[in-house]
């Protein structure tokens, strides 16, 4: 792969995401990354890793060689309409996480209803021993 700096990568990064009409913070979103880090990205803060480079294809409908392109002196390929997949995906794991949440707080319920049962029943015993035989 050829040289191409930071500050290069971050203008060719907000070009995008401001064609699709996404803010810092949704784009990041829909990358899976943090608000910050997408930030530094387009400030040329530093290249990104190859992880953050799927990521940002995909947010962005670019090919997974965007940032060789961009080396090359090219543009990035399209490949997809960004944020389509990635956001029913999204939007799946939010569901998810709902569902997750709620059955935790069930399993949390149940699990001290029967830590109080437990505990009743031991306390019954703890009585009995104690008591002075007849």
């Amino acid at each position: 792969m050829g040289y191409v700096d930071e500050t290069h990568i971050g203008q060719h990064l907000a070009a995008r995401r401001l064609t699709r009409k996404l803010s810092m913070r949704e784009a990041a979103k829909i990358a899976g990354i943090s608000a910050t880090t997408w930030s530094d990205m387009e400030k040329g803060a530093y290249p990104p890793s190859d992880s953050t480079q799927r990521k940002v294809a995909g947010a962005l409908g670019w090919s997974l060689d965007w940032l060789e392109r961009l080396a090359a002196g090219g543009e990035p390929e399209e490949v997809s309409r960004p944020g389509a997949v990635d956001q029913s995906r999204l939007e799946e794991l939010e569901r998810q996480q709902i569902e997750t949440r709620s059955l935790l707080h069930s399993l949390t319920a149940s699990t001290l209803a029967h830590q109080r049962a437990v505990m009743a029943r031991l306390d019954e015993i703890d009585a009995r021993s104690i008591r002075p035989a007849r």
